[in-house]
């Protein structure tokens, strides 16, 4: 499992971002970000839930707004 996954998010004008992990069976894992962000942002995700443990290899959806992306972890 990589220590962390980089995230590049652009966005045409600033303005609301949010950015959610999910797993595969629609349980959000962990809200990466939530609020005002600029055109670009950078974001890391440590492999961890919400709670702080980490999340076990496998596949995981990165919902950035309205849009899904697929994300796999592996070790």
């Amino acid at each position: 499992f990589s220590e962390q996954v980089t995230i590049e998010i652009q966005l045409q004008t600033p303005g609301d971002l949010k950015v959610e992990v999910f797993d595969t069976s629609g349980r959000l894992i962990r809200t990466l970000y939530k609020g005002n962000a600029n055109k670009n942002e950078h974001l890391l995700w440590d492999g961890r839930g919400q709670s702080g443990v980490r999340m076990p290899s496998g596949t995981y959806l990165l919902k950035v707004n309205d849009l899904f992306v697929k994300v796999i972890l592996s070790k």
